[in-house]
């Protein structure tokens, strides 16, 4: 995904593609600029009342054959409890001049794991799915 538009060749439209995405699920909020003032990204997670902010190196992002995957990390397995993280997908989104901004629907995925281990045979990893949707914008920094 280009962060704002992709050269056309003489004779074809230029495409645009947006770098804000403003999505909404259940109790989930999440806000993902792929560029911001400062440069860098930033990935903002709410749930039931709590908001957690990210930017630059914080978020991972990559390209996949489904779309964008981007991460944050919500837990670091402080005092034994494990790791958390959200990953957003980002499906590929096609703007115009005339219309700068789409509706969109996508997940996210919480995946908890855990690190200290009982004996015996378990999951050590959950997926949580979070249905989303929103919006996906070009927005001029």
């Amino acid at each position: 995904m280009a962060d704002q538009t992709t050269r056309a060749r003489p004779g074809e439209t230029t495409r645009l593609e947006p770098n804000q995405f403003t999505l909404e699920g259940y109790d989930t909020r999440i806000t993902f600029s792929a560029s911001s003032l400062s440069g860098g990204p930033q990935f903002s997670f709410s749930d039931r009342g709590e908001t957690r902010s990210f930017s630059g190196d914080d978020i991972q992002q990559e390209d996949t054959g489904v779309g964008r995957m981007v991460t944050v990390q919500l837990q670091n397995n402080a005092a034994d409890q494990g790791f958390e993280h959200v990953t957003l997908f980002l499906p590929r989104v096609q703007l115009s001049e005339e219309t700068q901004s789409v509706t969109i629907h996508t997940l996210a995925i919480r995946n908890r794991e855990v690190v200290f281990v009982a004996p015996g045979a378990r999951q050590l990893q959950t997926y949580d799915p979070i249905y989303l949707s929103g919006t996906a914008a070009l927005v001029q920094f």
